[in-house]
């Protein structure tokens, strides 16, 4: 069978809920935080799921639909509707795959597990640490031994129906996490997963909590060392460290507080970005200035429209994240490295 992933396509990430169950100090969605938590309508959601299905239909691309959260699988509708656009799709020979970024915590459920096993193609789970580490960070009292076993069960039932399901476990890197990443990643090396992927703590949500576990240069530099020889290592066990050398750079820019202008990231061309306030903008950085409502976009010439539009705008008024852009897909986070010596970090100044 064909890997549902393995051809180019055409990426929508989908924030359908501000809802978490989890306290993550660093997250803006903490369920200690109290504010009104927006969720996306399940109707205007289907509606345009399906028009972007057949828009990349027409343009000979496969659509892979990511939802993301706060938590997603807290939404009741989303696995339901998960199911019917995956009937759409075969009915219609449509080419989609279905994704979720999720914290876990819904793997316990049989029915979660068995509706992500039929209708996905990926899921991205995060864990940041190992055991009781991972607990603190996420506010989750005796929750890494419920996620293992979840995550147990879902191996296992994958092999029974024969499942295509990727797993990938993404980790959230901190100054005191950090030196623990290689340890790690030989702890995870022993579950069947088919990728890990890392980002470095981010300031925008929780700044308080980033000037105290913030990396430093210092930091990035010993781990990029350490990279080589831990990727060849999750090679040979069939798992692929992503993160190209131009997105380690990134970070070691960002560590140094150097900021990166990107006059032109083609906006909209492989990457859309959808909130839960029903907005489609290039990337989440850029919804306030560059969001368009969902109500406006009806029609497959509305789709295209909107994409000349996001290129227009960010010719003639970038948005103010352009001038230190901080979108993961720019710079290849999800990436294999090249296979060629690792080369130093570019050390680089605005």
């Amino acid at each position: 069978m064909i890997d549902a992933l393995a051809k180019p396509q055409r990426v929508v990430v989908w924030r359908v809920t501000e809802q978490c169950n989890l306290g993550c100090a660093f997250c803006a969605y903490d369920r200690g935080l109290k504010f009104p938590r927006a969720q996306a309508d399940a109707a205007q959601v289907e509606r345009l799921a399906q028009l972007l299905m057949h828009w990349s239909q027409l343009r000979g691309e496969r659509l892979l639909l990511s939802w993301l959260g706060g938590e997603p699988l807290l939404v009741p509708w989303l696995l339901p509707l998960s199911a019917k656009l995956r009937v759409v799709a075969r009915a219609s020979s449509l080419d989609l795959a279905l994704s979720l970024t999720t914290n876990g915590t819904r793997l316990s459920d049989v029915y979660v597990r068995q509706a992500l096993l039929a209708n996905f193609a990926e899921i991205t789970v995060s864990i940041d640490a190992w055991g009781r580490a991972h607990e603190r960070l996420r506010g989750w009292v005796d929750g890494f031994q419920t996620l293992t076993e979840s995550l147990q069960q879902l191996f296992n039932e994958r092999v029974i129906q024969g499942s295509n399901l990727r797993v990938r476990i993404n980790v959230v890197l901190m100054r005191n996490s950090i030196a623990e990443f290689p340890a790690l990643c030989a702890a995870l090396a022993g579950w069947p997963i088919s990728e890990i992927s890392f980002n470095a703590l981010g300031g925008r949500d929780r700044p308080e909590f980033y000037a105290k576990n913030a990396l430093s240069a210092q930091d990035l530099d010993v781990f990029a060392r350490a990279l080589p020889a831990l990727r060849a290592q999750l090679a040979a066990k069939n798992i692929r460290l992503v993160g190209d050398e131009n997105y380690l750079n990134r970070l070691k820019q960002i560590a140094n507080r150097w900021a990166m202008p990107v006059r032109d990231c083609q906006p909209g061309q492989r990457f859309l970005f959808i909130d839960e306030r029903a907005r489609m903008a290039p990337c989440h950085f850029s919804s306030d200035e560059y969001g368009l409502a969902l109500d406006t976009i009806q029609s497959l010439g509305d789709l295209d429209r909107a994409l000349t539009s996001f290129s227009l705008q960010q010719a003639q008024r970038p948005a103010g994240a352009c001038a230190d852009c901080m979108s993961t897909q720019v710079f290849g986070k999800f990436k294999p490295p090249l296979a060629i010596p690792f080369p130093a970090i570019l050390e680089t100044s605005a």
